[in-house]
């Protein structure tokens, strides 16, 4: 509700006005320089109704005019007291995290590829978790990050079990041509 100084200036003139009629023309010449302060107001439902409230927020409930919008009736009480309460506290997962330019779903993949066992899929899975932790790293540090300050946070991380500080190589098995030329190799 930021109308600025010379609407709440207009609105506490209108509660001057003593004539009802004057006062009613006043409030409804208020309420369109109001919506018109605050154009995008007008593309949610129930505009002109919320910028009645407004105004009458802002004259403390003290301007007397009919409401066109509630049929002439007043609430009985006065919202001030809605209006001041306190939304209730979130309830946030009181997780630490060890590195927190990696957030949480670095964490869970992390202990997804643990939990994996050693093989070609795995490995993938390190692979992409490896390039988006260097990604992570840059983006909020706005600085390259070596691939062994990787390595060695990724060992931490996972307790230990994924090791690739001395580099990653895949456990996958060799592929058919490479095994096809071990074989003829040795067949020589």
């Amino acid at each position: 509700m930021d109308y600025g100084r010379t609407v709440e200036g207009l609105i506490q003139k209108a509660k001057t006005i003593e004539d009802r009629e004057q006062r009613n023309l006043a409030a409804q010449t208020i309420v369109e320089v109001m919506s018109r302060v605050v154009p995008r107001s007008r593309e949610n439902a129930g505009w002109k109704r919320r910028m009645w409230d407004h105004m009458m927020i802002l004259a403390d409930w003290e301007l007397d005019v009919d409401w066109p919008v509630w049929a002439g009736r007043k609430p009985e009480t006065k919202p001030e007291e809605t209006l001041k309460m306190t939304p209730r506290r979130m309830q946030y997962k009181n997780h630490r995290l060890k590195y927190r330019h990696y957030g949480r779903i670095i964490e869970t993949l992390v202990e997804k590829a643990k939990s994996m066992p050693e093989g070609e899929e795995r490995d993938e899975l390190v692979k992409q978790l490896l390039d988006a932790m260097k990604n992570s790293y840059s983006s909020w540090n706005n600085a390259a990050m070596s691939q062994e300050v990787v390595y060695n946070q990724l060992y931490e991380m996972s307790d230990g079990a994924l090791d690739y500080r001395g580099g990653f190589t895949p456990t996958a098995p060799a592929s058919k041509e490479e095994s096809k030329q071990e074989n003829n190799t040795e067949d020589e």
